[in-house]
């Protein structure tokens, strides 16, 4: 099993303090992941071996390059494209932000994040047909404990890091550009969503971690029409590129992305006439449940 780790980052400040003072929290994932970093402006050569430079101090391999993003607002899809492209072979991408700080876990959850990211990618590793999973945090995880579990209506975010299956053997790595809509090129947020329904609609199921210890400074869910009109955030971005093109290929005109409309826009006879298993059968659900000791 191999996987990279992949960063977009244009804030030097907090991935210093958060995911570089933090290395020694993962050391679980150390000798199968390599990293791609991807760095923006405002980053200076300085920041750059600076970080660089603790990475080697721990012999783990960084793959980086250097983009200044052409257009306001950016496309986070094609960001995140551009640090898997980085690692076309590995066989997983753990996809995290700059402002997540990994930790040794709690009293009552006591696996750190290096832990918790080991078996959210053996499991995706070793269930072929999963096509990644969230990982999340304590919010509403009391029943769940650290057990995986495949799920079908779903409110995908970036909360405490996403794990997605490399799609090469279907033409893609991490977002497809298919001839039609171009979905790598969309601009603003919402990236996660369309990466989990992608994989979906070719036969691959979701599936869910809670209690991931690593923390997430900004959270989930600002995106908004507050946030400025050339903000990737901003909701009318959103609306004309992500939700546009989710809803017009999946013929889901009412389809919505939020806590209180958790519902997959892929048709279910879609998923399972490519491939998808059946998990309404529990037999087949409890093959995929993993139940943690």
């Amino acid at each position: 099993m191999k996987a990279a780790i992949i960063i977009p980052t244009n804030n030097p400040t907090l991935f210093k303090k958060y995911i570089l003072s933090s290395l020694k929290y993962v050391e679980e994932i150390y000798d199968f992941t390599e990293w791609n970093i991807l760095f923006q402006p405002p980053y200076t050569s300085s920041d750059i071996a600076e970080i660089l430079q603790t990475f080697s101090d721990l012999w783990l391999k960084v793959n980086h390059d250097f983009y200044e993003p052409p257009v306001e607002p950016i496309s986070i899809l094609d960001l995140r494209s551009r640090c898997a492209d980085m690692s076309p072979d590995v066989d997983l991408y753990l996809s995290l932000d700059d402002d997540m700080r990994f930790s040794p876990g709690t009293n009552k959850y006591q696996r750190s994040s290096g832990e918790r990211y080991l078996e959210a990618l053996i499991y995706c590793y070793r269930h072929e047909r999963c096509g990644g999973l969230d990982c999340r945090g304590f919010l509403g995880g009391t029943g769940w404990g650290c057990d995986i579990r495949p799920v079908w209506n779903w409110c995908p975010s970036m909360a405490s890091g996403m794990v997605f299956k490399n799609m090469k053997k279907h033409g893609f790595h991490l977002t497809p550009d298919y001839d039609e809509g171009k979905p790598r090129s969309l601009l603003g947020g919402w990236d996660e969503v369309l990466n989990v329904v992608v994989r979906v609609e070719l036969g691959y199921y979701w599936a869910v971690q809670r209690n991931n210890p690593t923390y997430h400074k900004t959270g989930t869910n600002e995106i908004g029409y507050h946030n400025p009109a050339d903000h990737w955030q901003n909701k009318s971005v959103v609306d004309a590129n992500v939700r546009k093109w989710i809803r017009d290929r999946y013929d889901a005109p009412d389809w919505e992305h939020s806590a209180d409309h958790k519902k997959c826009p892929v048709h279910w006879m879609t998923y399972l006439q490519a491939g998808g298993p059946d998990f309404r059968d529990p037999r087949v659900y409890d093959q995929l449940w993993y139940k943690a000791d």
